[in-house]
């Protein structure tokens, strides 16, 4: 089962750790440190698939348990860890920092700042400067992570290729884009090595990929990229999935920078429907889809439609 989530058949994992939960429970042993164990791996697959609602309900429901993890300091550690990275993906971003500030705090003085696990709180801590905006002390702070990353764990490394994917991300937001088309070519070479083309992570950086030819106005390359990843996108993860609502997005994009005003609208359409349900109207990038929206039906004349979704989206 951890071989399935590995490889990213994150939906054959939900069904095996659901059903592994069921007989663990029915065999009265629900408040042991074994149920706990798997109701966390229960809830990584739920976040891997984008259903952050439901993973925070179930680490939530482990904290609970606390009584059971006395004694086992690392595994409340780790939930609380992995409530953060779900804050985070959830947009609450100034919970998602308070609880990585604590884990930093706290590890770097019992293991020192070069160990993976007080690497991965940095990274943490760097994602979510990186969404509240604060890109030069995201990219300080993933700089210095992925340089000892590299010392620590080596280049191509999970954990460091992810640090490579961010730190690209931070010079796409400054307008650095020949630094970050050079990152990102180099992650999605090593993660297609590692991982396959046809792995969520993988898919990721294909996506940001494109990203970055767009903003590099290479309108071709960008429609490319992004229609072969979404179209892959949808058979892994779904349309559901954020990264999906990323890739639906940037296609809609080149659409948009083609003139082809209503493909970009179906498409930013789409995205929004989904981005409602899944993330709900206040979330960051529900937002930005909206205003995107809006400029698409400005550009057509439908200057209507602009008002009543500014008003009632």
């Amino acid at each position: 089962m951890i071989m399935i989530t590995i490889i990213g058949n994150y939906k054959n994992a939900e069904k095996l750790y659901s059903k592994l939960l069921d007989r663990v429970r029915e065999s009265g042993e629900e408040n042991s440190a074994q149920t706990i164990s798997i109701m966390s791996d229960l809830a990584g697959t739920y976040c891997r698939q984008g259903k952050y609602d439901k993973a925070e309900l179930m680490i939530k429901n482990c904290l609970e348990r606390k009584d059971v993890l006395l004694g086992a300091d690392e595994e409340y550690f780790a939930l609380t860890n992995n409530l953060a990275n779900i804050y985070e993906s959830q947009g609450k971003y100034n919970e998602a920092e308070v609880l990585y500030k604590q884990f930093f705090d706290a590890k770097k003085v019992v293991l020192g700042e070069n160990h993976p696990y007080v690497l991965g709180i940095m990274f943490s801590l760097s994602s979510v400067y990186n969404s509240q905006g604060r890109i030069l002390e995201a990219q300080t702070l993933l700089k210095d992570t992925f340089d000892r990353q590299k010392v620590a764990i080596g280049e191509d490394h999970f954990d460091t290729l992810n640090t490579m994917n961010s730190l690209a991300a931070t010079y796409d937001h400054q307008g650095q884009f020949s630094k970050a088309e050079g990152l990102y070519k180099k992650c999605f070479e090593k993660r297609k090595k590692a991982l396959g083309l046809n792995h969520p992570e993988t898919l990721g950086t294909m996506c940001n990929l494109a990203k970055t030819y767009l903003n590099l106005n290479q309108i071709s390359e960008a429609s490319t990229l992004y229609t072969e990843c979404f179209e892959k996108m949808k058979l892994v993860i779904g349309d559901s999935h954020p990264y999906t609502f990323h890739c639906m997005a940037g296609l809609a994009s080149t659409y948009l920078s083609n003139k082809r005003y209503e493909d970009a609208e179906d498409l930013f359409k789409k995205c929004l429907a989904l981005q409602k349900v899944r993330f709900g109207l206040n979330h960051p990038e529900t937002q930005n889809t909206i205003y995107n929206l809006s400029a698409v039906y400005m550009m057509q004349g439908k200057h209507a439609e602009a008002k009543s979704l500014k008003s009632n989206p």
